[in-house]
């Protein structure tokens, strides 16, 4: 018997609404009404504090309207972006649950509920995903702003102030709603050209780039958004689907602030108002070309969504999608047998690391997050550097390969298999180890090395980038040896679980990673350019040889008790 489509419906739409938090970033025994409380209470407090940071000096200032008219375009632009890369993060970490997945396909399509209910409900709890993530992130900032800025330009009148409070929020709120549907489009389109088997390959590729460039673009954001309104909407900042919403901001708005009546100046007020005046005329014959150029970028995107979701669902009439996680035997078997022929544990680490770091989502997610925190810190790192009129590299530009690896190096684990890998290597556990620590050595370190050759090919020349990587690599090793010393059972097999300091100790930690990649790029420079190069080699050595030593005598298992077994302990997501 069929059920009722509007039950269906509503039920359908309430589970993929709590598949958004049931997910390998949630434990097993976690309270999903916490986690949301938590996830909902801190991007609000973010955006609250962003924008009370960002409006506080308007409130202990007075400006003038051409001035003020001027300035605020810088924090136009960070609002509109910041949404905008918020909802297209938020996307892309649900990137698995943006469409109906094997799962689903496999549990509901035997049962009798249309197809078409199905996809529907999808979307539904998609499209409410993306309205309170754009809600979340734009109320407060939309609110502060405007009444912040009325301190500084006291001649806006209340209506005035309300009208900018609806026109930042229905301009951020579209922005954000841009950057999420851009992310769908992308992966709707790639699973419409691709066909399922090469897409079920490449997804988790695409969610990790999108990760890496998105996470930069907001980690650069202060930085990018500064001085925005005096520099002018040219080049590629032009190009930046940011600009045109604030061309539709101000489009709505009217130039309201440049037209403000003037109050009585002194000459250099008066002469400082003229001077943004100006600018701001200039700037304005921008605007009504660039919210055009929105208009068309918000129903191009929209219109790709639907075309392409339109088209997946004609193409998988039964809902037939191929499972993410199907892929064939790994192909870096044989890697794993070349480099440890005589140890089965050893093997059995290194292809297990590697399935568990790239597979599983937690460990993609992560590797992603800390891929862009460390791409978004090698840029601000090279922002200081002039490699054209550099003689030789310096400390600082050196410090970028300590900094990308470094970040992508420190990686949590998954926190169900610890008792499936105790059970299956007790007593072997410094092999399986040894080939955990390979496997992080090639598949992570070395393509971070390898990333920032070039600019230190091109300050340096090529023998001195080729010594800086083998440096690099030594600073990997002795960092993976370190990090291994600190596991009290299986290498990246548990969680770490943190304290109730941890939010405390978190900045000191970040801090001492900074520090360390400093110390370490100014020691690689003195083993480089001669200054002690002797001493810095033995330094390190010296270093790797005791960790090492040290983690020959350190016990490595604890003993095991059957009864802590966890119920999802097969739930790797690496079964197939």
């Amino acid at each position: 018997m069929r059920a009722p489509d509007n039950g269906s419906y509503v039920l359908l739409t309430k589970l993929f609404l709590r598949q958004f938090l049931e997910n390998d970033l949630l434990s097993p025994d976690g309270d999903r009404s916490q986690m949301l409380a938590m996830v909902g209470a801190s991007v609000i407090s973010l955006t609250l504090f962003i924008s009370m940071f960002t409006s506080a000096g308007y409130a202990m200032s007075i400006m003038m309207p051409g001035e003020a008219a001027v300035l605020t375009l810088s924090d136009k632009f960070l609002y509109i972006s910041l949404a905008m890369l918020v909802t297209a993060l938020v996307a892309a970490a649900q990137w698995d649950a943006l469409a109906i997945d094997y799962r689903d396909a496999v549990i509901l399509q035997p049962l009798p509920i249309r197809p078409a209910t199905l996809r529907f409900a999808k979307l539904t709890a998609v499209a409410a995903l993306g309205a309170g993530v754009a809600i979340a992130v734009n109320i407060f900032p939309a609110i502060i702003f405007p009444w912040m800025l009325a301190f500084a330009v006291p001649q806006m009148h209340a209506w005035q102030v309300l009208q900018l409070v609806l026109t930042q929020f229905v301009i951020t709120v579209s922005a954000a709603t841009f950057g999420f549907l851009a992310v769908i489009a992308i992966r709707e389109w790639a699973s419409a050209l691709l066909g399922a088997g090469l897409f079920a390959r490449v997804s988790p590729w695409i969610q990790t780039i999108a990760i890496v460039l998105v996470g930069s673009a907001i980690l650069l954001l202060p930085l990018v958004s500064t001085r925005v309104g005096q520099r002018g909407f040219t080049g590629w900042r032009a190009a930046l689907p940011s600009t045109a919403f604030v061309g539709v901001y101000e489009s709505a708005t009217g130039g309201l602030l440049a037209d403000l009546p003037r109050r009585k100046m002194t000459g250099r007020q008066a002469e400082r108002d003229r001077v943004f005046t100006a600018i701001y005329a200039e700037r304005q014959p921008m605007f009504a070309p660039l919210a055009r150029r929105a208009q068309a970028l918000f129903g191009g995107v929209a219109l790709l969504v639907i075309l392409a979701t339109a088209l997946n669902a004609l193409r998988t009439p039964s809902i037939v999608v191929a499972s993410s996680q199907a892929r064939g035997r790994s192909r870096i078997a044989a890697l794993g047998r070349l480099l440890f022929p005589r140890s089965a544990a050893a093997r059995a680490g290194f292809d297990f690391a590697l399935a568990t770091l790239w597979r599983n989502k937690t460990h993609r997610l992560t590797l992603a997050a800390a891929a862009a925190i460390g791409f978004a810190t090698v840029l601000v790192a090279l922002s200081g550097v002039d490699l054209a009129s550099d003689v030789r590299p310096t400390a600082r530009l050196l410090s970028i390969q300590p900094l990308l690896y470094g970040s992508l190096l420190v990686v949590p684990a998954e926190l169900r298999a610890n008792w499936g890998i105790q059970v299956a290597w007790q007593g072997k556990a410094r092999a399986f180890a040894n080939g955990v620590q390979t496997a992080a050595m090639l598949s992570i370190a070395l393509p971070a090395i390898v990333a920032v050759i070039p600019p230190i090919a091109f300050a340096g020349g090529l023998s001195f980038a080729a010594a800086h990587a083998l440096l690099g690599v030594a600073g990997a090793a002795i960092v993976l040896d370190a990090l291994m010393l600190s596991y009290d059972k299986v290498p990246f097999t548990c969680t770490y679980l943190p304290g109730d300091n941890m939010r405390a100790l978190a900045p000191i930690y970040g801090l001492a990673f900074l520090i360390g990649a400093a110390l370490y790029a100014r020691l690689e420079l003195g083993i480089l350019t001669g200054s002690y190069p002797v001493a810095g080699v033995a330094t390190l050595a010296t270093i790797y040889l005791a960790l090492r030593i040290a983690s020959t005598f350190r016990k490595r298992i604890a003993d095991i008790d059957f009864n802590e077994a966890p119920v999802s302990l097969s739930e790797l997501g690496l079964h197939n």
